[in-house]
């Protein structure tokens, strides 16, 4: 019974306290460059609304940001202190 129980725990996953890659470089990185290319190069194109499409170009880059920070923070089991 004991070598089956030490055999699980040689089996059993480690909690990983890493940052998910696939949230940080899939999502945020994306987000951040498609707003900040919105806010650029697509407001002076819509001169009549270039206020509001600088707005929404931020307000997607400032999303990504977010996106990014939350990426970094993420664990795949929580942690218990």
């Amino acid at each position: 019974a004991r070598a089956a129980r030490s055999t699980f725990i040689l089996l059993a996953p480690r909690p990983r306290r890493m940052a998910s890659k696939a949230i940080c470089a899939g999502v945020g990185i994306p987000m951040m460059a498609v707003g900040a290319l919105i806010a650029v190069l697509w407001s002076p194109a819509a001169a009549d609304l270039a206020g509001t499409v600088e707005f929404v170009g931020g307000t997607i880059g400032i999303l990504g940001a977010v996106f990014f920070i939350a990426g970094l923070f993420y664990t795949s089991e929580p942690v218990m202190r």
